[in-house]
């Protein structure tokens, strides 16, 4: 790596720039809060395209085991959602600036970690009820079957 700065040049994917930082750079509070803010939008994107895609799941499945259409939760609880994972994105510089003193240098890759960690927990987190009611309809077939 020997110093070369991931978050700029043409020899990086947008992959590449969006979910590692070079763990050799000192950078201020400042650019790291910057260097976090500039991808909220990116994993909002991905967590909300994933929110809608589980809710998408979810109505699937229940049209399958019940043969009803299911609307989903209410809007509050979508809401919440959003927020509650925009907080938690926000702990993920807040939790740098924290590690700064103990990772000195290497604060870029942890901080790059701890988005990668965080984005992929997020999804996760957001794919778990179209995960759940998949198999509540599976569960449900094979009772009617058997």
């Amino acid at each position: 790596m020997n110093g070369l700065d991931l978050t700029s040049g043409a020899d990086y994917s947008a992959a590449r720039r969006l979910l590692f930082r070079d763990s050799y750079s000192i950078e201020s509070p400042s650019q790291i809060i910057t260097w976090w803010e500039k991808r909220r939008l990116p994993f909002n994107i991905a967590v909300g395209a994933t929110g809608l895609f589980s809710l998408v799941g979810m109505a699937m499945a229940n049209s399958l085991a019940r043969g009803e259409f299911f609307a989903g939760p209410p809007l509050l609880a979508i809401f919440a959602c959003g927020v509650a994972a925009n907080m938690l994105y926000t702990s993920g510089w807040f939790i740098e600036l924290l590690l700064r003193p103990v990772f000195v240098q290497r604060t870029g890759t942890v901080g790059a970690a701890l988005f990668r960690y965080g984005l992929a927990f997020s999804v996760g987190l957001t794919l778990l009820p179209a995960g759940l009611s998949a198999v509540s309809v599976v569960a449900q077939l094979v009772s009617r079957i058997l």
